[in-house]
This record gives structure tokens, sequence and C-alpha cells, in this order.
């Protein structure tokens, strides 16, 4: 009965089934309420935990309701000869196994599907309600009817969650005879007398001070038919983690065994389990005769549930007998292990459940024979097994058939165990006469024995003898003490190896009178111990803090005196050896003794390593574990025939965290460095794994090496992060070394281009590239470029400045001054700025040019052009054109182009031969000549014909 999938729901439904319907009648004739019972079964296996929210409480622990979820209950089912046969499932794909038939669709099973279906059904038939089985139930009523040992024990009380007239307030008579429950004048007192032997079973056997409130009620659930119905469900209200005298951190406990080991109501609000039953079956809803049995003798009628030995089944699993792993997945309950899981062993990878990882509890819940109980009292008492128990380690196994069964797989013992035991996943004949190995189990999760309610563990004390020599044969009083009021019968066991088995029963289950009369056996041995333990446990117990020695004469076992108190911390390596003890002998030479370290001290996790027995001082180096505690360290010294031995006192301090620390660092944008420690990496122990935990809002890249050394590259983006840096230590322990990293920004920086080259008067023209720009943390063409001042040359003005993707183009004119030198560029990001200079290398300005003149002539008073072979042009431009004509008694008119750089005459004369020069002058004053002959030819006055040619 298992709470197996924390994705959801899981309720054990109890059901019956009325008689065995023929596979093809009943897909003829599907009984219309097939649906709801399976709409009924799907609601109360329903597995969501989405909305369970975890609730811190003000003394730190925190705890879950389970909102009426992950309950535990049977189905119920009457075979052919009367019997009932009882099993848990947690789904309605189970329920339809059980039934044989689909819920749904009313379809019979496949011969697969009814493979699992028949093996219940035969082993009913097996293990039906026998004698043995009436017998069980007689002992246990029996044990409820027994007078109270004067012990404080735990009080559980049925709450009572009816209204008038109905359940456990019904008034209406017996229905059967109930013998042992026939005082009860009606229905209800019945009903409420039974759940009160339940309790009264299953309260003597834990202690605890605070009251544990079953919430109990009888409802109708519908639908109830003959073909099928539930009978009930029960299971832990809500579960709790790190209270207050927790044994484990971090883990969940049913909420009756976490208010034990708090000695406080963690949950007052609520009830500790809850528990519902079908009031309709007590009116024939599953048919005629059908009907709860409320009687407590040995008897059950036919066709009829005996509540009591499910109702001891049921509670068992609310008082912690239950497991919330989800078993398809293996992933724990809220990502943390419940109690169950810590001794839950495969033994086919030798792991706990709590040691694996998901996959691997994924697979061991259906390790069929592979998974077994791990709990030190179960190991311990197992031994009247003679099946399902492994029989090397005691380990008893659980229940974990290759097809999963989440109602039942892990949550129970196998039903391979013989005898049958109490929390299997089937009620059988053959039961132990007590609550059998689950009461071992109880106390292997937590139940400890606390007589006194006062939250300390009895204990037992001052076992005796210790030390000394026995003679064989010898009257001995063995005594101890107890505390805490513990009086409850123990067993006495003698060790010959100095503690490391038990192998003779001195006295088994008898009374704690504080003394015991025993003869020496013959067992002659220099280790022996005596322990008193309480019967069937492992707790209480107590034995001889010093070996004794059971002799008949002759040879005397040597002595070994520890050294005083050692206090290594956990997790730390051997180290240089050190001073454990000193050996003697009375035949002896101390530096003949062979000394070395053996099992039976109660200390754990101690390594002990390089013995040597120097003239009787003894010296080892002690590592200790991860998980070490603090206790004792047996050293054995032998003659060769005899020994002896001691225990040395060590006193394990918890590991501490590993040393790591840093200093804050910065570093440029995009740049790298390397950040050492500020202190660490060191440990106790070794520092096992150094990661990078966390980068906050860091985006460059960033790692660390076993020296703790912090690389840093491609710092990004600017501003202030927070890193940290993880050390682990060999036992898991860590430290979150966190320091700011600044990341500064960079000024961009201008390449110029190679020198340009500029004639003074030169105009801008076109857009040259001037420069590169670039900058660590912005894209080069998202910057800003500028020309500024600052530079060497005087006279260029820069133009059309232009950045595309970090090519940098301008226009540059050199006026008529200009001089040669830099010229300035600024480059911003936004917030800071570089700059470049650009060489220009300014040429002197070159006066303009001029085309020659052809030499022309003209008659007197008419008009020429004179046209250079060159229109005027410069560097820069031509300002001005003009024309002089020599001699100075030139009558005509004489006009210039400035674009062209012809020059008209008009109205030439007088008669003669000139020089017409032509000036042009560019933008800075420089002129050009140019010098044309101009012929003006008189007027042949007579050469109209009067004169001779």
């Amino acid at each position: 009965m298992t709470i197996s999938d924390y994705g959801g729901r899981l309720v054990c439904v109890l059901a019956w089934a009325a008689g065995a319907l023929a596979a093809d009648a009943y897909a003829q004739a599907r009984p219309p309420t097939d649906a709801a019972l399976g709409q009924l079964i799907e609601r109360l296996t329903d597995r969501r935990s989405d909305d369970l929210i975890p609730e811190q409480r003000p003394d730190g622990s925190v705890r879950i309701d389970l909102k009426g979820r992950f309950q535990q209950a049977p189905l119920a089912q009457l075979i052919d000869d009367g019997l009932a046969l009882v099993q848990c499932v947690s789904s309605v794909e189970e329920a339809d196994v059980f039934f044989g038939r689909d819920l749904r669709s009313g379809a019979p099973l496949t011969a697969a599907q009814t493979t699992q279906h028949e093996a219940l059904v035969e082993a009913a038939r097996l293990h039906g309600m026998s004698v043995s089985e009436y017998q069980f139930y007689g002992d246990l009523i029996e044990q409820a009817a027994a007078p109270p040992q004067a012990l404080a024990g735990a009080t559980i009380t049925i709450v009572n969650n009816d209204g008038p007239g109905e359940g456990f307030n019904s008034t209406a008579p017996q229905i059967l005879p109930a013998p042992g429950n026939d005082a009860n004048a009606n229905l209800g007192a019945q009903r409420l007398a039974l759940f009160n032997a339940a309790a009264a079973v299953w309260g003597q056997f834990l202690d605890s001070s605070v009251t544990i409130e079953v919430r109990a009620q009888f409802d109708p659930l519908t639908p109830c038919t003959s073909s099928g119905g539930v009978l009930g469900a029960a299971g832990t209200v809500t579960v709790n983690r790190d209270f207050t005298n927790a044994e484990f951190s971090n883990t969940y406990y049913h909420q009756a065994l976490a208010n034990k080991r708090a000695g406080a109501d963690l949950a007052s609000a609520y009830p500790d389990i809850d528990a519902t039953f079908n009031s309709d079956v007590d009116t024939g809803c599953l048919g005629a005769g059908s009907h709860f049995y409320y009687g407590l003798d040995n008897a059950t009628s036919g066709n009829t549930i005996n509540l009591f030995v499910v109702l001891l089944h049921e509670m068992g699993h609310g008082l912690g007998s239950s497991s919330f792993t989800n078993l398809s997945t293996g992933q724990f309950f809220d990502n943390r292990p419940d109690i169950w899981a810590r001794f839950l062993y495969d033994d086919s990878v030798g792991l706990t459940w709590f040691q694996m990882n998901n996959a691997q509890r994924g697979a061991s819940a259906t390790n069929t024979n592979q998974l077994f109980w791990d709990g030190a009292n179960v190991r311990n008492a197992s031994g009247f097994l003679g099946a399902g128990r492994d029989a090397a380690s005691g380990r008893v196994q659980m229940y974990a058939p290759s097809s999963l069964q989440s109602g039942s797989s892990v949550s129970h013992y196998s039903n391979a165990a013989f005898p049958n035991l109490l929390m299997e996943p089937s009620i059988n004949s053959g039961l132990p006469l007590t609550l059998d190995l689950t009461r071992q189990q109880m106390r292997d999760i937590g139940w400890y024995r606390d007589s006194g309610n006062d939250l300390v563990p009895d204990s037992i004390t001052n076992v005796a003898p210790s030390g000394g020599a026995l003679a064989v044969g010898a009257p001995q009083a063995i005594t101890w003490a107890n505390t805490g009021g513990f009086d409850r019968n123990v067993t006495i066991e003698l060790s010959l190896d100095g503690g490391g088995s038990w192998p003779i029963v001195v006295a088994t289950d008898v009374a704690n009178s504080g003394s015991y009369a025993w003869v020496v056996p013959d067992q002659p041995t220099s280790q022996g111990r005596l322990r008193v333990r309480e019967h069937d446990f492992l707790a209480p117990l107590g034995q001889s803090a010093a070996n004794f020695v059971i002799s008949s004469g002759g040879n005397t076992a040597p002595g070994f005196t520890p050294a005083g108190a050692k206090s290594p911390q956990q997790g730390s390596p051997a180290g240089a050896a050190v001073t454990v003890g000193t050996v003697s002998d009375a035949q002896t030479a101390a530096g003949a003794l062979n000394v070395s370290a053996v099992a039976g001290g109660s200390a754990t996790g101690i390594s002990v390593g390089n013995v040597s027995n120097s003239n009787g001082t003894v010296t080892a180096t002690l590592a200790a574990g991860c998980a070490a505690t603090s206790g004792t360290v047996r050293f054995e010294v032998s003659d060769g025939d005899l020994s002896g031995s001691g225990d040395l006192q060590v006193n394990v301090s918890a590991n501490t965290a590993p040393l790591l620390g840093y200093a804050s660092q910065a570093v440029a944008g995009g740049g790298a460095t390397s950040i050492n420690p500020l202190t660490g990496p060191g440990d106790n122990g070794a520092v096992a794994s150094i990661v990078v935990q966390d980068v906050g809002s860091y985006t460059g890249a960033v790692s660390v090496n076993a020296a703790g050394v912090v690389s840093i590259s491609n710092a990004q983006p600017v501003g202030v992060h927070n890193l940290t840096i993880r050390a682990e230590d060999n036992c898991g322990a860590t430290t979150d070394a966190s320091f700011q990293l600044t990341v500064e920004n960079t000024a961009p920086g201008f390449t110029p281009a190679g020198a340009k080259s500029r004639q003074q008067g030169s105009p801008a023209g076109a857009a040259v590239t001037v420069g590169t720009v670039s900058d660590v943390q912005t894209a080069a063409g998202a910057l800003n470029v500028s020309a500024v001042a600052g530079g060497s040359a005087t006279g260029i003005s820069v133009g059309n400045v232009s950045n595309s993707n970090g090519t940098v183009t301008a226009t540059l004119a050199a006026g008529c001054a200009a001089t040669s030198g830099t010229v300035r560029f600024e480059v911003s990001d936004g917030d800071l700025s570089g700059s470049g200079d650009l060489q220009v290398n300014v040429d002197p300005d070159a006066a303009p040019t001029l085309g020659p003149y052809a030499n022309a002539a003209v008659a007197v008073g008419q008009a020429a052009l004179l046209t250079p072979d060159a229109a005027p042009a410069d560097n820069g431009s031509v300002d001005s054109i003009s024309a002089t004509v020599a001699p100075l008694n030139f009558a005509g008119t004489v006009d210039t182009n400035l674009a062209s750089g012809a020059v008209s005459v008009d109205q030439a004369g007088p008669a003669g031969l000139y020089t017409v020069t032509v000036t042009v002058t560019d933008n800075c004053g420089a002129m050009t000549d140019r010098e044309v002959t101009l012929e003006v030819l008189g007027v042949d006055i007579f050469k109209d014909g009067f004169e001779a040619p």
C-alpha cells in the first residue's frame, strides 16, 4: 500500500466484489454501476500533488497537508468458497485486474491481464480465513485486552467524525453476532469498540507523548452493488520534515511519527490519520449476507470482511509503513526522501534508495527478489523466517514484483515471506501472534522506546561484568541499570569476540529486574562481553564496557590500556600516527604482543591503519569518514593464545565546510584576467570539486580550476556582476564564495588611413577613407565619429564625416594658406571617446593653366575671336580673366570669356601689329599670362579696279 507517485494521488481502495461473474456473460450484461465505480476509484486514486504547498512553520520545520490523498486501503473480493481476498490497488487499472474486468467498458480482461487476478484468487484459497488466521485474530485481541504495562505507551484516540444517527453514532441493532463485542447495544457502538480495540493493539507497541488521533467515519461510498464497491480508505493526513529532534534532516515523516519525535503536535489543526469506511456495506449493498464482521473472536462469518485485522494493517500504514517515492520515475516526493527510503536496500547494486539516483530507484521498484528492508531491528529479529530473508545479513525481502503495483509495491513485505507477515500486500494465514516484524520496522524508522515520554530514548547502562576474569562454572550475577522507566522484558547475550558477534543467548524474554543469575559457561575467551537489550529489539541496549576473560586457569590474557580520547573531524584523512594505548601481559614481553584494530567499538566511520607496537606503546593512524560518529575504537592484543582488548574513545567533531574566498575584481570590457582566491581552497579533508555556481548578469566566459583560480575572458557586459564559486569537500559540504566582478567600459579607437595629399586652394571633392574605428563593447558601425580641433594642419576643412561599419569617410578641402600637418578625428561610444590624427600633406597652390592662342589678323574696323587651345583651369578655381593690348594706340574693344578663355576683338584699328596679353587669376590669386599677335590690316582703297593689282 504505497504512496508511489508524488505527482498525483495514491489511495489503496478498499473494495468488494461479490462472486466471480463469467467473463462472457458479464460482457453481455455489464452492471450499470461499473462506470460509476470506476469513477469513484479514479477519484480516490487521483495522484496530483502540484497543488500541495509546503508550509514553513515558525520552528523552521516544514509540513505538507496531503488534502486527503496518499491514503492506504485494500480491495476485497469474495471468492467462491465464501473466503474474502484482500489486496491493495492504487489505480482503476489495478482494480480492473483485481475484478477481472474493465470497469470503464465492461469488457473481460485478456488472459495476460487476468494472470495476476487468478494468482490472487489462488492465494486466497490457500491462505483464506483459516483456523490459523482465526487464531491470529484471537491472539491480537488477547493482547489488546491484557492489562497494560506500567509504561507510558501511546494513546491512540478514535475521533468520531460521524453525524448524529449515522456511522459510529448509528442506533441500528447489531447485524450479526459479534462475540467479544456483543456488550455494545447497537451497530455504532460496535464499530467504535472495534476501532478502539485495533488502536489499543498499536498503542501497546508505541511510545509517544502526543495523542495520536485517527479521524474515522462511516459514509456511503457509491456505487456499491453485488458487482463490487469501495470499502474504504485510510492514511496519514500530513507529512513533515526538519522539525525538532528529527533523526534525519530534509526527510519527510508521517504526521504521528513526526509528532512523537518532536514531542509536540506539529499539525494540531489536523488529525494524524484519516479513515473512511463504507456504511452501505452494512445495509447489504454488496449482496445478501454481505457485511462487515465486528466480532472480537477467532471466527469470521461467510460473506463478511473481518474489519479488525484490516484496521491493524491500515493503521500500520498511517503510522509510517509506506513510501512516498514515485515508483515509476524513482523521483522523491517534493524532491526529498521520506524516512522509508533510507531503509530500502537493493541487493543487486548494494545501495539504499537514499543513495540511488531516480533511474536506479525506478528500476529497483520492480527488481523482484532483490529489494530488502535494511533496518537493524528487523535484521536482528528476522531469524524466525524460513523464506523471504537474506540469511547472511538478516534483511527481509520487500514486495517488488516485476510488474509495478503501485498500491502494493515497496510499501509491503514480500509475499514470499514465511511465516506470513502482517504487512504483506495480502492478508494471509499463518501470521505470528504479535504485530511480528512490523514492530521492528516501526522502531527502525524512528519509533524509539521512550517509557517516560520525555523525548529521551530509554537506555540500558552499566552492564556487568565488565573487565576482569571469570572462572568457568562459577555463579555470576549479570547486572544492569535502566533509564527512563524502562522495564520491558529483555534478552541477554554473550560475545566471545569483544562484541563482534553475539552467538550465545544467555536468557531470552526474561523479566527486566536489573539482575540475572548466570553460571559462567565453558567458553574460554579473553574477549568476553555481555549485552542486555529489549527483547525483540536492538534498543534499548547496553553492553560491557570492557572485555572480560573466561578461563579455567593457566595462561592469562594480555591487556590493552587505551590512551586519552582522540578528536578527529569528519572527513579527515589519516595523518600522522598517534599513540592509541599501551599493552602488557604477565607472561609475555610487551613488545612481543600482537596488536590489531578489531570490530566491536561503538564509533562508526573510523578507519584505523598502521597499527604498531613499540615496547608496549601502540601507535596507529585514525581517519574519520564523512559519516563518522563519536564512540570507541576497539584494539585487540594477543599473546598467540589468549587475547584481550580495550576501547579507545574517539570524539568526532562535525565536518566543516571548505575554505574559499575572493576579493572583488575589475576587468576591462571584453578583456581577460585571472583571479586567485583570497583564502583557500582548503578543507580538513579534501576539496573534491570547485565549480562556477552562479554568474548573475555576467555573460562572458568564466571557468575555475582545481586551485580555485578563476579565469575571465571576453568580459561582458559593462557593469557590476556577482559571481559565485562553489567548493565541495570530500564529505559533500559546500561553501559558496561570492565576489563582485566589475566589467569596465573602454574607450573606442580611431586608426587613421594613409596620408592624404591636398593642394592649397583645392575644394572638398569626393569623400575619401580617412580611417577606421573599433570598440570592445560597442559595434563599430554604432560609434559616432566627428572631426575635432587639435590637429597640426591649418586651413584644412573636413566635411561629410560618415561611419559605415567602422570605415570612416570624409571630404577634405585645402584653403589657399593651408599647411601640412594632421587632422584629428574623434570617436565616441556615448560614454567614452577616443581620437586619431590623419596626416594631410599640402602642396603649394599652382597657377591656373590656359591654352595657347593662334596669331590672328583682322581688317580695320572688323571683329575677331581669339580662342585658346584649352580653356582656363585650376586645382581650385579660376576667378577672373582679362586681356590687354599693346601698344596703347589700339582703338578697338577687347572682351574676355572666363569659361572658355576666348578674347573678342571689335572695331579693330588702326592698322598695325598688336600684342594681346590674356591674364587668368585663380581663387588664391595666382596668375598665368598668354600672349597672342593680332595684325590689323589697313583698307586697300583703290583695289576696286582703279588701281592695278
